[in-house]
């Protein structure tokens, strides 16, 4: 697809040396940088793992085995046991 863009003067040129190295477009290597770009954006922000987040429990006895504190479902069902 056609489109106009306005790309400041020292990174146009730093493009051009890149697509003249590689015996590439202007536009592929544009093409290539966005999608490199939008590749990382895709990844989570925060890596952490929910295992390794801890609940803290009125009574200091933890919670029961087995519970599985991020599912609101399972949550509502073992407080209908009680």
């Amino acid at each position: 697809m056609r489109t106009t863009v306005n790309i400041d003067d020292d990174l146009l040129a730093e493009i051009k040396v890149i697509a003249g190295k590689k015996h590439a477009s202007l536009g592929d290597v544009v093409d290539d940088a966005l999608r490199e770009y939008l590749a990382e954006r895709k990844q989570p922000v925060v890596d952490f793992s929910w295992a390794d987040v801890g609940i803290e429990v009125a009574g200091g006895l933890g919670m029961r085995p087995g519970v599985n504190w991020r599912s609101n479902s399972a949550m509502l069902d073992l407080m209908e046991d009680l």
